[in-house]
């Protein structure tokens, strides 16, 4: 995955919901949709549910890559060796691309650690439509909290805004 440290210093930033914001590089014109960090780390509890978060990028060619971000915060390893996830939408399989991990160990002892879906738009769109989103990570099982469906959807409406595509198309 790439990282976006470097070039987010460069763009302007609005926040347009309380969950979520848009970065816009002007420079590259890559745009950068995600949930707001505060809110992704807010929901976490110690050893409890993991938070859901959500990374849109539209790079400078036009191309979208979203990522479903698990994160969760421990006394101890969770996911590290395990990193299986199931996922139901309104109680039927919804299959998606097996997680990258990406963890740390923090000053405090404590482990972080992300667990990172590729999605695609369709895959975004199914959520996003969904009553009722289900995942299991590894034995875990999990419901999508009312605050991260409204993500989803959130999500949805701006990479549809923001698609750089729809901003190049001729005027009716």
């Amino acid at each position: 995955m790439r990282s976006f440290v470097a070039t987010i210093l460069l763009f302007t930033t609005s926040v347009v919901h309380a969950q979520l914001e848009v970065e816009h590089d002007r420079f590259t014109q890559q745009t950068v949709i995600k949930t707001e960090t505060k809110a992704a780390v807010g929901r976490l509890k110690l050893d409890g549910k993991p938070a859901l978060s959500l990374l849109g990028v539209y790079d400078t060619d036009g191309s979208l890559q979203i990522s479903l971000f698990i994160s969760s915060l421990g006394t101890e390893w969770r996911y590290l060796n395990c990193r299986r996830t199931n996922w139901l939408r309104d109680g039927r399989p919804l299959t998606m691309t097996d997680p990258i991990h990406n963890s740390d160990v923090l000053n405090s002892g404590r482990v972080s650690e992300d667990l990172i879906v590729r999605l695609t738009l369709a895959q975004l769109h199914q959520l996003a439509d969904a009553q009722r989103v289900e995942y299991k990570v590894c034995n875990d099982e999990y419901i999508v909290s009312s605050e991260e469906m409204r993500d989803f959807r959130d999500m949805v409406r701006l990479l549809r805004e923001h698609d750089p595509g729809r901003r190049n198309a001729p005027s009716p």
